[in-house]
């Protein structure tokens, strides 16, 4: 049972979280020492731990038991003791099968065998000894895999072999996260082909994603990277969605956690193709045939020792190729509309034709379907769309000694859309943009063991995200009707590319005292956002026809009976595109000295976020866990490295007033405290109450403020009335930018010697280019917080089935939206400057 309340619904409760972002003065400091004096954690690779108990006959508890956990495919063993309480925690446990011993003096040795271990699961197995020499029996009480008793968080586990065995459409995870509860597909259409999913009302640019714990979230849009990971070589993966460990940060959303599989002693491999064609498939009922439909998977993986018990290696490729046919129907002219002839109700019309009009309507295909519903001017086609995507990763594991081991992966995936637009594609290959989206992902992690109850973990992650939407001619203008008179001609528009790279150290210690476990640690990520675009008219630009625009010539039927007279409204926008008289004309265009013309400068934005965390685990009785933890996050105010960033003033004396270089952005948040609380209580063995409170900051995708950068002035959105019809961009001169106080910007042509916010005067540019229209960061945009629980009850039923119940609640506060609170000073009445108003994202129009 899942339910979601209402933002500000929770009044009390969001009292006391704006008390605890507030209070930052000495908590603040003290966390900022704690990340550069103390070692911390999101983890190197996946692991868990394996928690427990050990008493002697009569129940009292034993202290300095050692207690080995090995893994059965590796051979490799971490060991520790049992503290004064007789509790023991075994960190950093690499994910697979254990035999798990414990053994102390006087006491008979006992041993759990098969002891799976999930990531980020803290499994509980209690020992209780026999003396030595009395006849007594050894009792290991292993925890039931299904049950959790050692915290309060909610998430949902998909295990290798309901990876390998479940049915799936595609080889990809994200049906398998859609089956656990409280899950659904987010529409929002974020993730430059990656899938966005939401956790019980959470946005889905809340996401984390990890592969081996190191990141691998798309920080631009908040998406899931690697979610079409090579099935065969997922060991597991698992979906956090409430109330997690105060290790885990930068959004309130989902988790997901995907598992890689290492090598083991012995040397395992597989391969695979599977095949789907369309000489199997039946016809659609709207096609005169099968549309043609080949799609391909195929890949390999081999693993296994370098040297048995201490180094192994684990590889894997993947590749896909479909050719995905629909059917397309096209408007185009018929042979009568090529020479100029328009049929108006039962009128034919002689048009004279503008030459570029001609050109144009000779490259149109020929209509195949005449006389018929359709139309006499349609093309029924099919257009094979290329999907090829390719993907390889390698990882190491190396047992340095018994106090020192290491990993490294190196992942690599290309996830390339061909020809997106299949009527652009019919019309020329060139025209039709493309899509991809290639992430990498690079780790390397240490872990060095001080005592058997005191670890430091080391990871530094490297981050890469390559998006884009591309085409290949941007030499040609776009023509369009927005009465649908034919289908567009020429190439698509929407152009922009992304590269994001973060840097990614993070260091943790995990101390086990007593009936604690501490977990501190602390990170820091530094990402480079680079870029062009985005614009949806592209560098080429884009002819806009349709009904009503004047006529430039009288227009006369084929029979003379009837006259369209010069100045009188277009009957429609095939008529007004024969004439070239257009309603408007729009390209993206870069203000001079801000970038080469055309909209499509480089621009790179820079960002950087630290976090500190202290998370204690506290075995208080044998049946009860508490779990406490305090998170704090800063995501720092980001910048251009060329001063080059532009928006409207909200606040202060430049209110309403479009600067150039406003510095800062927006306000920095620096009220980022998350705490954490959770609770495990095992009311019976087969039965577990849980449940907890947290707070979870959600940062901000920088999405919402590089629109600062894809916007004007870089790429501003321009548009001329009557331009002349023309096959290639038409040139818009543009006076330079001034300030208010009539200085050039940028001086001398640099534009990292533009002052911090100057107020610049809008309106020579407006008077070429027309409506100046934008998307910007408000001043008042902040981060976002989550305020989350459950409560849970867990049974073990017959048949090795658990049934949970959960009530979850999700209060989002500070949401994102986009408002229309001001404008330009001096802009259309319409848009001027309104009463102040606090908002998250502004539109602007001149």
């Amino acid at each position: 049972m899942h339910t979601q309340t209402e933002p500000y619904s929770c009044a009390r409760v969001s009292q006391i979280a704006r008390a605890l972002r507030n209070n930052h003065g000495a908590v603040k400091y003290c966390l900022l020492a704690l990340i550069f004096l103390t070692p911390v954690q999101m983890w190197g690779q996946a692991v868990g731990a394996i928690v427990g108990t050990v008493t002697d006959p009569s129940g009292a508890v034993i202290p300095n038991a050692r207690i080995t956990a090995a893994n059965v495919a590796t051979g490799v063993s971490q060991s520790t003791v049992t503290s004064g309480a007789g509790t023991y925690t075994i960190p950093n446990l690499v994910v697979g099968t254990y035999t798990v011993t414990a053994e102390g003096p006087a006491f008979k040795t006992a041993t759990a065998d098969r002891i799976t271990l999930d990531v980020s699961q803290r499994r509980e197995v209690d020992f209780k000894l026999a003396v030595k020499g009395v006849e007594s029996t050894v009792e290991v009480n292993a925890a039931p895999p299904l049950l959790n008793t050692t915290d309060g968080m909610l998430g949902g586990l998909v295990t290798e072999e309901q990876v390998q065995t479940l049915p799936l459409n595609g080889r990809s995870i994200q049906n398998l996260v859609m089956m656990q509860p409280g899950m659904a597909q987010d529409t929002g259409s974020m993730g430059w082909l990656a899938p966005q999913w939401i956790s019980n009302g959470n946005r889905g640019e809340t996401v984390v994603a990890t592969l081996d714990n190191a990141d691998a979230t798309d920080t631009e849009m908040g998406t899931p990277q690697f979610w079409n990971f090579n099935l065969d070589a997922i060991a597991e993966f698992k979906v956090l969605q409430n109330n997690y460990s105060a290790m885990y940060g930068q959004g309130g959303g989902t988790i997901t956690q995907i598992v890689s599989k290492t090598g083991t002693n012995e040397f395992h491999g597989s391969a695979f193709e599977f095949l789907r064609n369309s000489a199997f498939d039946a016809r659609n009922f709207f096609s005169t045939s099968v549309p043609p439909f080949q799609r391909n998977e195929f890949g390999a993986t081999f693993g296994g020792p370098i040297k048995k018990d201490k180094t192994f290696f684990f590889g894997e490729y993947a590749g896909f190729r479909q050719r995905l046919g629909e059917p397309t129907l096209m408007t185009v002219p018929t042979e009568a509309e090529r020479q100029g002839l328009v049929t108006v109700g039962a009128i034919t019309y002689r048009v004279p034709l503008n030459p570029t009009a001609q050109e144009i309507l000779s490259k149109y295909p020929l209509p195949n379907v005449s006389g018929s519903a359709t139309g006499a001017n349609n093309l029924n086609a099919v257009y094979k769309q290329p999907t090829d995507d390719d993907q390889f990763s390698v990882r190491i594991d190396h047992r340095i000694s018994d106090k020192d081991s290491l990993f490294g992966r190196a992942s690599y995936i290309n996830n390339s859309l061909n020809h997106t637009d299949p009527v652009a594609a019919i019309e020329n290959p060139s025209f039709s943009s493309g899509q991809f989206n290639n992430p990498r992902n690079f780790v390397v992690s240490e872990t060095h063991m001080f005592s058997p109850t005191l670890l430091n973990n080391f990871t530094f992650t490297l981050n890469r995200q390559i998006e884009a939407v591309l085409f290949t001619n941007q030499n040609a203008t776009q023509t369009t009707f927005t009465d649908g008179s034919l289908s567009n001609w020429g190439p698509d528009t929407f152009i922009t590319k992304y590269v994001e790279t973060n840097f990614h150290p993070q260091d943790s210690v995990t101390w086990t005292k007593g009936r604690h476990t501490l977990n501190m640690g602390g990170m820091f990520r530094r990402g480079w956002d680079n870029g062009f675009g985005v614009t949806s008219l592209g560098p080429n630009g884009v002819y806009q026809f349709g009904a009503g625009t004047p006529l430039a010539q009288t227009i006369v039927s084929t029979d003379g009976k009837w006259t369209l007279p010069a100045g009188s409204g277009s009957p429609n926008g095939l008529i007004s595109m024969m004439e070239g008289v257009s309603q408007s004309y729009g390209r993206s265009t870069t203000i001079p000295g801000f970038g080469a013309p055309g909209g499509t400068p480089w621009w790179g934005m820079r960002v950087w976020q630290m976090a500190g965390w202290v998370q204690d685990d506290m075995k208080l009785t044998s049946r009860l866990t508490v779990n406490l933890g305090l998170r704090y996050e800063y995501h720092s105010v980001p910048s251009e490295v060329g001063n080059r960033f532009g928006g409207v003033a909200d606040y202060g004396s430049l209110y309403g007033h479009f600067v150039v270089n406003p510095s800062p952005l927006y306000a920095p948040d620096r009220r980022n405290f998350a705490p954490r609380l959770g609770v495990a209580y095992k009311a019976a063995s087969k039965t577990v109450l849980r449940g907890g409170f947290a707070i979870f900051t959600n940062n901000i995708p920088t999405v919402y403020p590089d629109q600062a950068t894809v916007n004007f002035p870089l790429a501003a959105l321009s548009y001329l009335q009557n331009a002349p019809y023309a096959l290639t961009p038409w040139p818009v001169s543009l006076p330079v930018l001034t300030s208010t106080s009539g200085t050039p910007m940028p001086p001398n042509g640099n534009t990292k010697m533009i002052p911090p916010n100057t107020p610049v005067n809008l309106a020579p540019i407006a008077k070429v280019v027309g409506n100046i229209a934008g998307d910007y960061p408000s001043d008042a945009l902040r981060n976002g917080y989550t305020i989350s629980g459950n409560a849970t009850v867990e049974q073990e039923l017959p048949g090795n089935v658990n049934l949970t119940v959960s009530y979850v609640m999700n209060n989002g506060i500070h949401l994102y939206q986009e408002s229309f609170p001001n404008s330009y000073t001096g802009a259309q009445s319409q848009y001027t400057p309104a009463e102040r108003q606090i908002q998250f994202g502004l539109r602007l129009m001149f």
